[in-house]
């Protein structure tokens, strides 16, 4: 990282509380590296229900418990940027400390987004408050 995820923290916090949701129930979606900035922010909130990360790798020294969310992952196993074994290790990295939730390989799906990815995404976002 080149910037340090601090200001993006303060920044998301901050508007967490001018829209007047540190109270409400809060799902985290980190695309590629805002998987690394995902666990960070969870941390400083008390109300997040749930983790999803698209297309990212896992610091585990990014994951500290204890973990009052779950984390769902979405990998393409066409992803050019962050290889599908390298996703499911360090995902598996982060179990180790007491993670829980999914791993789920989209079929055909590079490091990007697709209908197939975007459904699976609003399924898990609508699970979350069910």
């Amino acid at each position: 990282m080149v910037i340090s995820p601090e200001a993006a923290i303060k920044m998301l916090t901050s508007l967490i509380q001018d829209l007047n949701f540190q109270n409400k129930e809060i799902v985290i979606v980190g695309f590629s590296q805002g998987g690394f900035l995902a666990p960070l922010i969870a941390e400083k909130l008390k109300n997040v229900k749930k983790v999803i990360c698209v297309g990212a790798a896992y610091r585990d020294d990014f994951w500290n418990p204890p973990f009052h969310y779950t984390v769902d992952a979405l990998h393409g196993d066409q992803d050019e940027i962050i290889s599908l074994e390298r996703a499911q290790m360090t995902f598996s990295k982060i179990q180790a400390k007491g993670v829980q939730g999914t791993f789920q390989v989209v079929q055909g799906l590079a490091h990007t987004m697709n209908d197939e990815a975007r459904n699976l995404l609003f399924q898990r976002i609508q699970e979350a408050f069910q």
